[in-house]
């Protein structure tokens, strides 16, 4: 039983630190941060970069 209920508490931490880093990377992307830099603080994939970028109208260099 404690197996599950730790399982599920790291699903929530997994999803909230997704959410702050994809959080990062939306307001990097909006101060016209370069690529390499909101990889690196966002750690977030280029993939997912560039398409939140995309999202929002911009393109990142």
């Amino acid at each position: 039983m404690c197996k599950i209920i730790d399982d599920y508490i790291k699903m929530g931490e997994d999803k909230k630190e997704a959410e702050v880093n994809e959080r990062v990377a939306t307001d990097m992307i909006r101060d016209g941060e370069p690529l390499a830099k909101i990889k690196k603080y966002s750690q977030l994939p280029e993939a997912a970069i560039r398409k939140l970028a995309d999202s929002m109208g911009v393109a990142v260099l």
